[in-house]
């Protein structure tokens, strides 16, 4: 069985290399979850932005491979 990373930090790094991103979708609220996913990051390679998205929920943070939505 495989290992469970522990934190979210290590599951998005024990992937292949690949160009990986995180995307809070149609923020209406103050920042706090950006913020906090800038942080927590901040020394890696995953970029954090905001997007807006017609048709998309919001406040929602989403994992893109390059442009594609692999994870929400």
């Amino acid at each position: 069985m495989p290992t469970v990373p522990n934190s979210l930090a290590a599951f998005i790094e024990r992937g292949e290399t690949r160009d990986l991103s995180l995307a809070v979708v149609n923020r209406t609220r103050p920042r706090p979850i950006q913020h906090m996913l800038e942080e927590t990051f901040d020394e890696r390679t995953v970029g954090v932005e905001e997007l807006d998205l017609p048709d998309a929920a919001e406040n929602v943070v989403v994992l893109l491979d390059d442009d594609d939505v692999v994870a929400s």
